[in-house]
């Protein structure tokens, strides 16, 4: 609040005083609620606004809020994002982008704000920024795994 920001009652109360709203939750059943809930975000989002979600969704559970959310005229950008506390710190977390091209440059400015511009990557068509980060959480936690293999069979 101390940087101007308003509180709102609802997610569809805060959506309806944005032109870019972004989300960043837990996890899919927590978009679904924030989104589609009751009092939920798409009830206040205007048509020509944009949703950037920079939760760890799968596409699959996505997709029907993605759908309502075209269907009202609203853009849609996934951002799922990679790098950790230290790099949300320092501005320095990697976007995976997935959505059109058009919005991705559109909303580039903001995004640059959000995660460093070296590491901000479109993937492609919706579904493929959450696939991306998804895959690359997978192999982040291979890795570990293979570390934590050696070091025990060293350790032997």
């Amino acid at each position: 609040m101390a940087c101007g920001a308003t509180w709102r009652a609802t997610p569809a109360q805060a959506a309806a005083a944005a032109g870019v709203l972004i989300t960043m939750l837990p996890g899919p059943r927590e978009v679904q609620a924030a989104m589609l809930g009751e009092a939920g975000a798409l009830k206040g989002l205007a048509a020509r606004a944009t949703w950037i979600d920079m939760t760890s969704n799968s596409p699959a559970a996505a997709r029907p809020i993605r759908e309502q959310a075209i269907e009202q005229g609203v853009e849609v950008l996934e951002a799922p994002v990679g790098g950790g506390i230290v790099a949300a710190r320092e501005g320095k977390l990697q976007l995976f982008l997935g959505g059109a091209a058009s919005a991705v440059e559109r909303h580039r400015a903001l995004l640059e704000v959000l995660g460093d511009p070296g590491r901000i990557v479109h993937t492609g068509g919706h579904g493929t920024g959450y696939t991306a980060g998804r895959r690359r959480r997978r192999t982040r936690r291979g890795r570990r795994h293979a570390l934590r293999v050696l070091a025990r069979r060293r350790a032997r």
